[in-house]
């Protein structure tokens, strides 16, 4: 039975590499990796070994070659992010969130955080914030621009007192303005969760938070970033990191090294060559809301450009949810992620949400974006020919 249900696993594993690979993978919160050889780092030795600690300061012997790996990793992070501290442990951007929250704020503290759906769960009552018994604030936004709104910010900071302010988004085409958050939110330290776009930092296209005071960034290292699934946080201040690392350790404990050593051959990747293969990335985002536009399917934001990020936002035609749309996709292999949001006047948008750093770690190019968003708008029509269609398009385009 054993031996039986071992081979039914591998088997299913095999069966998903196989269709993966026959799929135009649009999901914003995933990407390949940024060297297929990094892939290698990620089976090792070090995925069997209990760390404990940080380098200088373990609580075992054994790790000579781990500290090593740690002290390469920091430095590159660093030199990244422009930071003077960083956290590379964190297993996802979603622990790494739980570590700020424990390592920053105290039970019955008030926070003020980007609202759902744009901002994440771990920073509301069915998250880590709640869990916390922290009482959250909305971040007040204009949902039909879905720009914060900053003069309702100040006044609401100055009828509060936050102990943090969270920024970040999971639908996000262009950034918000750093400053006027700033200005706004007075001394209030201000966290930005930049899950979706490190990679365009760190290639000097999306606004480093940290360049205009904010007191941590944090975010994940498999989306924009293309390295293996993880969380980092970076930080200017020393009792920050202080008080980060002390939580780092309590709350993930081990961590899994293989990824680590995984994590630096990516930043080492990013430092030879991320401006080119991010701005690559944006100029294919921008290329796909193009074409999908000229194939007649709305995209948000035409009169501002569409996107300075890796993302597109396209509504969903003929008056169909957004996840039966992705449903037809998927028939398809065409992988993108539904986004319903408030429109700003009682109702819903129907947004399916499309990233393109997988389809250009792959190698497509703008002009290829054409045939993407052909794609897109052949597996709509329902018909198994057009089913059939787009697939022979996605293996051509993977050829």
């Amino acid at each position: 039975m054993t031996r039986s249900l071992t081979s039914k696993i591998r088997e299913l594993v095999y069966e998903n590499d196989r269709w993966r690979k026959e799929c135009l993978n649009l999901n914003a919160a995933e990407s390949a990796l940024i060297d297929d050889k990094i892939s290698n780092l990620l089976i090792s030795d070090l995925n069997r070994r209990a760390v404990l600690g940080t380098p200088g300061d373990r609580y075992s012997e054994g790790y000579r070659y781990i500290d090593e790996i740690e002290r390469v990793l920091d430095k590159l992070l660093k030199k990244l992010f422009n930071s003077r501290f960083s956290e590379w442990r964190p297993l996802s951007a979603s622990v790494a969130d739980g570590i700020i929250i424990h390592a920053l704020t105290s039970v019955g503290d008030r926070i003020v955080a980007t609202p759902s759906p744009l901002g994440h769960p771990t920073w509301h009552e069915n998250g880590y914030a709640g869990f916390r018994g922290l009482k959250i604030v909305d971040l007040p936004i204009e949902w039909e621009s879905m720009e914060i709104d900053y003069d309702r910010v100040e006044n609401l900071n100055q009828n509060n007192k936050f102990t943090i302010a969270i920024e970040g988004r999971s639908l996000i085409m262009f950034p918000p303005d750093f400053r006027k958050l700033r200005d706004a939110l007075g001394d209030v330290p201000l966290w930005y969760d930049g899950a979706h776009v490190m990679g365009l930092i760190a290639s000097h296209l999306f606004p480093n938070p940290l360049d205009y005071g904010f007191a941590v960034l944090s975010g994940s290292t498999q989306k924009t970033f293309s390295g293996p699934v993880g969380g980092i946080i970076l930080t200017n201040d020393s009792k920050t990191i202080s008080s980060i690392r002390i939580a780092t350790s309590n709350d993930t404990a081990t961590p899994d090294y293989g990824r680590i050593a995984a994590l630096a051959s990516t930043c080492s990747e990013w430092v030879k060559k991320g401006e080119t293969f991010g701005s690559m990335i944006v100029r294919n985002a921008k290329a796909l809301a193009e074409s999908l536009t000229a194939n007649g399917i709305a995209v948000l934001h035409e009169e501002k450009g569409f996107t300075e990020t890796h993302q597109v936002a396209m509504l969903s035609p003929n008056g169909l949810s957004a996840k039966k749309t992705a449903s037809k996709l998927a028939v398809a292999n065409i992988i993108t992620t539904p986004f319903p949001m408030p429109d700003g006047k009682g109702g819903t948008r129907e947004i399916l949400r499309l990233g393109t750093t997988e389809l250009t770690e792959k190698g497509l190019k703008t002009d290829q974006m054409q045939d993407v968003a052909g794609a897109i708008n052949l597996a709509l029509s329902d018909t198994t020919k057009a089913i059939e269609r787009v697939k022979s398009i996605v293996r051509d385009l993977k050829e």
